[in-house]
């Protein structure tokens, strides 16, 4: 599985299961040479929240201002999942970064985000706008 394509600096992401690695993609693309936006699909859950957190923390310390996150294809969204978002939003916010969570029409998402309190503002239209700018 490839995140981006290597003209937008995007870089394989390895699981150590098959089986996990088909419950959740995740794909980076750069639309802005500060931009990162990172689009996920499938199931977020203890089984593939250590790869997301991975490939957030890699965004967060790489050569971006923006990190935008792009959840609109979600199918499922669990705790361990939450946790990667709340971490990633937590380091963008050492690093100086402006940071967006953007839930799309993925009804497990909003629904989770409708439900609990966050240390983040969704941004709906957040990655759609990342790669109009």
């Amino acid at each position: 599985m490839y995140a981006g394509s290597p003209a937008s600096g995007g870089h394989r992401v390895t699981s150590r299961s098959p089986w996990t690695a088909q419950l959740m993609r995740v794909e980076v693309c750069r639309p802005t040479s500060r931009t990162a936006l990172v689009r996920v699909s499938g199931e977020i859950d203890l089984s593939t929240a250590a790869r997301l957190d991975a490939e957030l923390n890699r965004q967060v310390t790489g050569p971006v201002t923006r990190l935008v996150v792009d959840l609109s294809q979600v199918t499922f969204l669990a705790v361990s999942g939450l946790n990667c978002l709340i971490h990633a939003q937590f380091l963008a916010r050492e690093y100086g970064l402006s940071f967006a969570v953007d839930p799309g029409e993925s009804r497990a998402v909003q629904r989770v985000f409708e439900l609990l309190e966050l240390p983040f503002t969704p941004a709906p239209g957040a990655a759609r706008l990342a790669t109009e700018n």
